[in-house]
């Protein structure tokens, strides 16, 4: 007994999927989450009665997303993962059924293989990076952690920027000497303002 699953961490930045096999999934998540800040959770999980089936098919699908690898990348370095939607997976998975044949061959040893409707290998990466967008800018509990962190980034610029313009402004003021107007104090108010208002945000 062992599955094929796709497997997402919350705390992934950017949000990257997992696709491999087991024959234990919680262990297997488990075993993910050591010294993750958040744990592995899967998503899908497809059951195959033998495991070269499961490995066939983990192989088929590392193929089709292949251009979208993240291995070599500072984000993540395993060729496990991918940018790429878990519902566009799920979507192949339950749309594209594998054939699976075993052979015997001459000496007696047994040949495995597998294969998936042609549209399968000629995925547009495009296509890939479109459902990936969708995904990521979804409603979908999956990828809740991911926003939050995106909108604690551009406030994080707003604050930064405005900061910017304040100190900015002060510098010059303290070097020419020059009093502050009514205009101007109004002016770096609003600023300030701005500033705490995009503390408050967080």
């Amino acid at each position: 007994m062992t599955y094929v699953y796709v497997a997402i961490n919350p705390a992934t930045n950017p949000p990257c999927i997992k696709i491999g096999i087991t024959d234990d999934i919680d262990k297997r998540m488990k075993q993910l989450s050591v010294g993750q800040l958040r744990r592995w959770e899967s998503l899908y999980e497809y059951y195959y009665s033998s495991r070269w089936k499961s490995k066939c098919v983990e192989r088929q699908l590392h193929g089709a997303f292949q251009s979208r690898n993240c291995k070599n990348t500072r984000d993540c370095s395993s060729r496990e993962m991918f940018f790429a939607s878990p519902h566009h997976v799920d979507y192949l998975i339950t749309h594209h059924h594998p054939k699976f044949e075993a052979t015997r061959l001459r000496n007696g040893n047994i040949s495995y293989s597998c294969s998936f409707n042609r549209e399968y290998y000629t995925l547009d990466p495009d296509d890939i990076k479109k459902k990936y967008k969708n995904w990521i800018n979804s409603d979908d509990d999956s990828v809740k952690e991911y926003q939050k962190l995106l909108r604690y980034k551009n406030n994080h610029k707003e604050l930064k920027k405005h900061l910017a313009e304040f100190m900015g402004f002060m510098d010059e003021k303290v070097r020419v000497g020059t009093k502050i107007s009514e205009g101007e104090y109004l002016k770096n108010s609003n600023i300030l303002k701005k500033c705490y208002d995009t503390i408050n945000l967080g």
